[in-house]
């Protein structure tokens, strides 16, 4: 916890400790009040607070449900966590950080909390990102990019299945299927925007960045794996996990690398291929889904295929498989809505809206390498 933190936690324990013994001397079946108490929403986000390293007051607290759970556990045991099957009323509230949305369920006093399963979570990586596990992942994270913890503050947090290799790609490495569950975490080290802020047409035209770090890690904390591909060392864009992106149904197994550029007023969309035959293709497609017809079919071109094979070669050289599902913006509100662009290959999907020399160094030299390679289109 940070200083700051530590300070106003102190402070609020004092007036807590007659709150709780309030709530907590009620009768169990006694009816929820009709908003959520003071005591559970400061719980609620000092808890969070501790997780991800912030002060508590940049947690947001949004809507707040009364709930009647099925057991003390509030229907979300941990594995190996013994829970009596006793239904206890309490609250499931959503909660805001700066850059992610979060679900807490909690009874009556907020002296049980559990989070609801992180984004990518599925049945076999359920555990919770406990404040310890990000305790671990913190001291990691300031000895490698040598700055002191309290600086560092996580932005958001997923749930992940890993390979043997955490699910970091490095070239010439061959990693094994298993099955590991573990999380992909976003750190930086410094405050973003104001609190709450999570939508990017809001952002002002010029605002600062700081650097960001993505990390692998798999859930019992042995292994912690800085993400070098994707993350932003230079600290020139904001980095967002993305989980809503992805790739085209009708995207052909022969495709090399595909991008998606909307920029144009009309918001439509230029598609340009490279497939494994050495022919780039280009059409111009309407951004409304039920406009099935291109707009404009642009002339083929023809590289070699050995041309195409050193691209799909530059590809993994550059571990771009690493890259997916990321997202990275700088731009303001107009560039945001009208200059996206998206890499696809058949195992990722980036989506950019910020300037080559901004990004991550192996993504520029991808999308530096793609510029040469479609020059001939007009």
């Amino acid at each position: 916890m940070s200083i700051k933190a530590a300070s106003l936690f102190a402070s609020l324990m004092v007036f807590a400790s007659g709150a709780a013994h309030a709530l907590q001397s009620l009768p169990a079946d006694a009816p929820l009040p009709s908003t959520l108490p003071g005591l559970v929403a400061r719980r609620i986000q000092l808890d969070l607070a501790r997780r991800l390293n912030v002060p508590p007051e940049n947690i947001i607290i949004g809507t707040a449900t009364p709930q009647t759970w099925s057991d003390q556990c509030l229907g979300l045991a941990q594995p190996n966590e013994s829970c009596t099957d006793t239904e206890t009323k309490g609250w499931r509230v959503e909660v805001e950080s700066s850059q992610q949305r979060w679900v807490y369920r909690s009874n009556r006093a907020a002296r049980r909390l559990y989070l609801e399963p992180l984004p990518n979570s599925t049945d076999f990586n359920q555990r919770d990102f406990s404040a310890d596990i990000s305790q671990t992942l913190l001291e990691t994270v300031a000895q490698q990019v040598q700055q002191p913890v309290e600086n560092l503050q996580i932005l958001e947090v997923q749930a992940a299945t890993w390979d043997s290799c955490v699910g970091i790609a490095e070239f010439g490495v061959t990693c094994t299927q298993e099955t590991i569950p573990g999380f992909r975490v976003l750190v930086n080290d410094g405050p973003k925007d104001q609190v709450g802020n999570l939508q990017r047409d809001s952002w002002p035209e010029h605002r600062e960045f700081q650097r960001e770090w993505v990390y692998h890690l798999n859930e019992d904390v042995s292994e912690i794996i800085q993400n070098t591909t994707a993350s932003d060392e230079k600290g020139r864009t904001a980095t967002w996990f993305r989980r809503s992106l992805e790739r085209p149904e009708d995207l052909a197994p022969q495709v090399v690398f595909q991008t998606r550029a909307r920029n144009d007023f009309a918001g439509n969309i230029y598609i340009t291929t490279l497939t494994a035959d050495g022919t780039l293709s280009r059409e111009l497609i309407s951004s409304n889904p039920d406009d099935n017809a291109a707009l404009e079919v642009i002339p083929s071109r023809q590289v070699s295929h050995s041309v195409a094979t050193e691209f799909g070669m530059l590809l993994e050289r550059k571990n771009f498989s690493n890259l997916d599902q990321m997202s990275y913006t700088n731009e303001d509100q107009y560039l945001a809505t009208h200059g996206t662009f998206t890499l696809i290959n058949y195992e990722t999907v980036v989506e950019i809206t910020a300037e080559n020399e901004d990004l991550p160094a192996d993504l520029q030299t991808i999308l530096e390498a793609w510029e040469t390679l479609i020059t001939s289109f007009p």
